[in-house]
């Protein structure tokens, strides 16, 4: 009997390959993939997270968290200055292993 492989959300898999050429890439994946374990439909939630880390944190346009910012395909309202309270958790972790 095979066992099933499990399966990312489209976030997480598009966030992979940007993510493998940051510094802190792996550790960051990994903090994402068990925020997608425990919470399971978060991929609302990682792009959230995601898109403020690279708004507030990339080096310029050649930074992969820029890159991984323009991959979320996630929009803030006008008045949205960070993460909402549901990507905060999340968003906490990432700025913890960018310290």
């Amino acid at each position: 009997m095979r066992i099933p492989q499990k399966r990312y959300c489209d976030t997480t898999r598009n966030l992979a390959p940007i993510l493998a050429q940051h510094v802190d890439g792996r550790e960051i994946l990994r903090a994402i993939t068990q925020y997608e374990k425990q919470n399971g439909d978060c991929e609302f939630e990682i792009a959230e997270a995601m898109y403020w880390i690279g708004a507030l944190y990339h080096g310029g346009q050649g930074c992969p968290l820029y890159a991984a910012m323009c991959a979320t395909h996630f929009e803030p309202g006008r008045c949205q200055r960070g993460p909402d309270v549901s990507a905060n958790y999340l968003y906490e972790e990432i700025v913890r292993i960018l310290s």
